[in-house]
């Protein structure tokens, strides 16, 4: 009880001291408060007694300021999109290209065996092809020939045939080719001892070219004209032709005093005797004037054959024949008949197969030189 008393006569003093304390802490904070509002009531003072500002309207500037920051923004997400394409095709490609590589490798890897095939084929035929060149060499060393004499006795087939074709069919044109081939032969194998062959073929070519050769279809047609304009030819003597087919009509007599002289006129009629200078007569004895004209076209027809044959000798003698009836049976003082005898008489002379000149000097130095180096020539 004494200790609580104490205690209890303790508190007042201590409660004194802190009043005291508080007190002095009271009465500091209430003028530091104090100085608060004071600032706060200056502060409110000062903003009551500033203008409200108005809001303004953003300038150009500002618009475009605005613009291009909106545009920056929009090209930084298109390029992030284009990148991001870019990877995309960027792998596609990618892949592409291993794809094709693998493809590639796959063609090479064909190719190489292909080429491997070839190889080996052409070696095979590069052996083919050297036994076959031994082989030739063996055929051309049993022969005794080479590449070189195997065209040199070809030349001479050429020459022998072309001269063959001049001497027995007259063929001038047939022989001028194949002259200008064993000519084209001879140059191909560039053999300087084949030089005087060459000049002699030359020569024997230009003496053919220089042959007259005579113009078979004009003398044909002019034949064909002849023969047509037959018909047209005026007889020499129409009352001798038809005594010469007994064509002249017996005249009676008038009276019974001229029945003598008639019948010894058809007496005397038994025997003719006509004498011209002419013996010449038709092949076919004509029984009128139809049939002689028949038989000169005929004969004119036959020329014409024989012309086209090349047969001078029976070209001739038809035409001599025609000319021969023309003369005989035919007016001569006409025009027609004058012209048709011109006609035939120059046709006549004309040589169908002109003389052929001599050729046959370069095949024969040819062969000289084919015996000079030992090369057998047809069945030698």
């Amino acid at each position: 009880m004494t200790e609580k008393n104490n205690q209890s006569k303790k508190q007042p003093s201590n409660e004194v001291g802190t009043t005291d304390v508080n007190s002095d802490d009271e009465n500091s904070s209430s003028a530091l408060k104090g100085d608060v509002l004071k600032k706060q009531v200056k502060k409110e003072s000062k903003k009551k007694s500033k203008p409200k500002r108005e809001r303004r309207p953003l300038s150009k500037t500002a618009l475009l300021a605005l613009l291009i920051a909106v545009l920056g923004s929009a090209s930084m997400g298109y390029e992030y999109f284009l990148l991001q394409e870019q990877q995309h095709l960027s792998i596609k490609l990618l892949n592409s290209t291993l794809d094709s590589q693998d493809r590639l490798k796959q063609v090479l890897k064909n190719t190489r065996q292909e080429l491997v095939a070839e190889s080996q084929a052409r070696k095979k035929s590069e052996a083919e092809f050297a036994s076959f060149k031994i082989g030739m060499e063996a055929v051309a060393t049993k022969l005794g020939r080479t590449s070189n004499e195997w065209r040199l006795a070809e030349v001479e087939y050429f020459l022998t045939i072309a001269n063959a074709r001049l001497t027995l069919a007259h063929d001038r044109i047939t022989a001028i080719a194949i002259f200008k081939t064993a000519d084209q032969r001879i140059k191909e194998l560039g053999d300087p001892a084949l030089l005087k062959i060459r000049k002699l073929i030359k020569d024997e070519l230009i003496l053919l070219h220089a042959v007259k050769e005579p113009d078979l279809a004009g003398m044909a047609l002019s034949l064909s004209s002849l023969a047509t304009e037959v018909e047209r030819l005026p007889l020499v003597d129409i009352e001798r032709v038809a005594v010469a087919t007994g064509q002249i009509k017996d005249q009676a007599p008038e009276n019974w005093q001229d029945i003598p002289a008639a019948v010894w006129k058809d007496i005397k009629s038994l025997v003719v005797v006509r004498r011209h200078q002419q013996s010449t007569e038709p092949l076919l004895p004509p029984a009128e004037s139809w049939f002689l004209v028949q038989n000169l076209r005929l004969k004119l027809e036959q020329a014409q054959l024989a012309l086209l044959r090349g047969e001078t000798t029976l070209f001739r003698q038809n035409l001599k024949e025609a000319n021969s009836w023309m003369s005989t049976y035919f007016n001569e003082e006409s025009a027609g008949v004058i012209n048709a005898l011109k006609e035939t008489s120059a046709l006549a002379k004309i040589e169908l197969r002109p003389p052929i000149p001599d050729v046959s000097g370069s095949l024969r130095q040819l062969r000289s030189l084919l015996v000079e180096r030992g090369v057998k020539i047809g069945s030698q």
